[in-house]
C-alpha cells in the first residue's frame, strides 16, 4: 500500500530527526514526502504532501512518483495541514537533525532561533575538508554503509524512503554527536568515507589538479598527455573529458593606472614606471633590442578546456617544474591572476589551480630580491607565519635596462590578504603608500631608495580586486 500518513503526536523530547523527498515546482523545490522521528525512534510524522506550485519534475528516482495520480493514491495531506502538524511538533526549544538540512528548512519556512532552537547537519559533521576552500560531502547512504555497516536505498535509487533516512540519522547522531569534531575517531571516519567514495564522484581538490585551457579542436586527452614530459607522466592519474565551451583566454595584465589626484589624506599610488615600460616593450620592442619578447599567437580554433588530475600535490609541482625547465616548448608567463605555461606550438595553457582570494600580486620586484626577501620585506611580521608560499619570481628586462620581477604571495587563508592590506593602510611601515587605481581598486606601493640610490616602487595588489570602501568596511 502507498498509504503513509499517520497522526502526528506530541513530542516529549526536544530532538527531532527529519528527512524529505523533493519535487521540482515552478516556484522551486518543494517537499512531497516527509518523515519525522523522535529521540526514542518513534514515528512523529510520515506523510506524502501536496506541494504548492505546479510540479514540473516528479524526480521519480527520489520519490517513486510519476504523476499526480500516483500522489493521490498515497493519501497526501495539503501543505497547510502539514504546517499545522509542524507547529504542533516543533517548538522554540527543539533541535532539528537532518542530512543537508538547509533546503528542508527553506522549503518549510523554519527559522532557526525562532521556530526551533538549533539544527545539527549530519552531512557537515562527517564532511572532509580537502583545502581551505573545498569540502567533500557524502550521501547519507554512503555514511550508513561505511560507518554503521548497513545498506539503505540511495536518494537516486528509486527506492528512497525518508523514514528510513530519519531512523538512521537518529543512530548516527546518538552515536557520534558527543564525539568532538576534531577527535581522531572522527578524522578516521571521514578519511574512510573519502577513501571508499567513488573517484568519479569526488569533488576536485585544487591541490592535485592542473587546469588546461585553449585546447585545439583536434586534440583528445591522449594528445594532452603526450605533451606532458615523459619523466612526469606517471604523476598523472587521469585527464577529464574536454569541455568544448569557450573559456576566457588568459588576460594581459592591465597596467596600474595613475590616480586622478589625492583624495583627502589618501596619497595616490603612482604607476610602476619600469613595470609600465616592461609592458609597453612587450607590445612594441624598441629598435636595437637584441632579444625581442616572443609573442605567442593564439589560433582562432582554440576553445577547449579540461583538468588534469594528479596523484598528489607533490606530483602537480613536479609536472610544473618539468615544464619550467623546458623553455624550448613551454613559455612561462606570470600574470596578475596567476602563473601559467603556454605551449609555443599550439598555445595550449597549463596552470595551477588555486584560490584567488588567498593571493597577492607583487610586481616591479628588484632583481636582487629573493623569494625570502619578498616575504620578509613585503609581508608584515605578524602575518609571515601565515604565508603558504611565495611563487618563483619572473624577471624581465625593461626598456630602461632594469630587471624587474613579478610574483605572487599565497596565504593559508583569505583573511590574511585583508589583514595585510588593512595593516598597510594603517601605516605600519612609512615606506608604504597606498591609493585607488583608476578603476577604484586599492593598490599599495613600497617606495624607498636601495643601496645604489635607485628608487624602488614595488607594487602590491590583491588578485581579487578590493575597493577602498570594501577595505574600510572590513577594517
Amino acid at each position: 500500500s502507498f498509504f503513509r500518513a499517520c497522526q502526528p503526536r506530541k513530542m516529549s523530547v526536544s530532538i527531532i530527526f527529519v528527512s524529505c523527498a523533493f519535487v521540482e515546482c515552478d516556484i522551486g523545490k518543494k517537499p512531497v514526502l516527509i518523515a519525522l522521528v523522535d529521540e526514542d525512534g518513534n514515528i512523529a510524522l510520515n506523510s506524502y504532501i501536496v506541494p504548492n506550485g505546479t510540479i514540473q519534475d516528479w524526480r521519480t528516482e527520489a520519490t517513486s512518483l510519476t504523476s499526480f495520480q500516483d500522489l493521490l493514491e498515497c493519501n497526501p495531506i495539503h501543505m497547510d495541514i502539514l504546517m499545522e502538524h509542524l507547529r504542533y511538533l516543533i517548538h522554540a526549544d527543539t533541535v532539528l537533525v537532518g542530512h543537508q538540512i538547509g533546503p528542508v528548512l527553506d522549503a518549510l519556512g523554519i527559522r532557526v532561533g525562532e521556530d526551533c532552537a538549533a539544527v545539527f547537519d549530519i552531512a557537515d559533521w562527517f564532511s572532509l575538508k580537502l583545502s581551505p576552500t573545498l569540502t567533500q560531502y557524502f550521501p547519507l547512504a554512503h555514511q550508513v554503509k561505511w560507518i554503521l555497516g548497513d545498506e539503505i536505498p540511495d536518494e537516486c535509487s528509486g527506492e528512497h524512503d525518508p523514514l528510513v533516512d530519519a531512523q538512521y540519522l537518529r543512530i548516527l547522531y546518538l552515536t557520534y554527536h558527543t564525539t568532538p569534531f576534531s577527535h581522531p575517531i572522527m578524522r578516521q571516519l571521514r578519511q574512510k568515507l573519502y577513501n571508499e567514495y567513488p573517484k568519479e564522484k569526488r569533488v576536485l581538490d585544487p591541490a592535485v589538479t592542473i587546469l588546461v585551457q585553449c585546447i585545439p579542436t583536434d586534440f583528445s586527452p591522449k594528445d594532452i598527455r603526450r605533451l606532458i614530459p615523459t619523466q612526469v607522466q606517471h604523476c598523472v592519474e587521469r585527464i577529464l573529458p574536454i569541455d568544448w565551451g569557450t573559456p576566457e583566454a588568459p588576460k594581459e595584465d592591465s597596467p596600474t593606472e595613475e590616480g586622478q589626484g589625492p583624495k583627502e589624506e589618501k596619497p595616490q599610488v603612482e604607476a610602476a614606471g619600469p613595470e609600465e615600460e616592461e609592458k609597453a616593450e612587450e607590445k612594441a620592442p624598441s629598435e636595437g633590442s637584441q632579444e625581442p619578447p616572443e609573442v605567442v599567437k593564439e589560433p582562432k580554433d582554440l576553445r577547449g578546456s579540461t583538468t588534469i588530475l594528479c596523484k598528489s600535490a607533490q606530483d602537480v609541482r613536479q609536472i610544473l617544474l618539468r615544464l619550467h625547465s623546458n623553455p624550448e616548448e613551454w613559455d612561462w608567463q606570470v600574470k596578475k591572476e596567476g602563473q601559467m605555461y603556454v605551449h609555443k606550438e599550439n598555445a595550449m595553457v597549463l596552470k595551477e589551480v588555486d584560490n584567488p582570494d588567498d593571493k597577492l600580486y607583487i610586481h616591479s620586484v628588484p632583481d636582487e630580491w629573493t623569494e625570502l626577501e619578498v616575504k620578509a620585506i613585503i609581508v608584515p611580521m605578524p602575518l609571515q607565519p601565515h604565508v603558504k608560499e611565495v611563487k618563483t619570481t619572473q624577471f624581465k628586462k625593461t626598456k630602461s635596462g632594469a630587471f624587474l620581477g613579478r610574483t605572487h604571495i599565497i596565504f593559508n587563508e583569505d583573511w590574511c590578504v585583508w589583514e595585510m592590506l588593512r595593516m598597510l593602510n594603517q601605516g605600519h611601515d612609512p615606506c608604504w603608500e597606498w591609493g585607488s587605481q583608476g578603476n577604484g581598486n586599492v593598490a599599495f606601493a613600497y617606495k624607498r631608495e636601495d643601496a645604489q640610490g635607485q628608487r624602488l616602487n614595488v607594487m602590491v595588489e590583491p588578485v581579487v580586486p578590493i575597493t577602498w570602501d570594501q577595505l574600510m568596511t572590513a577594517a
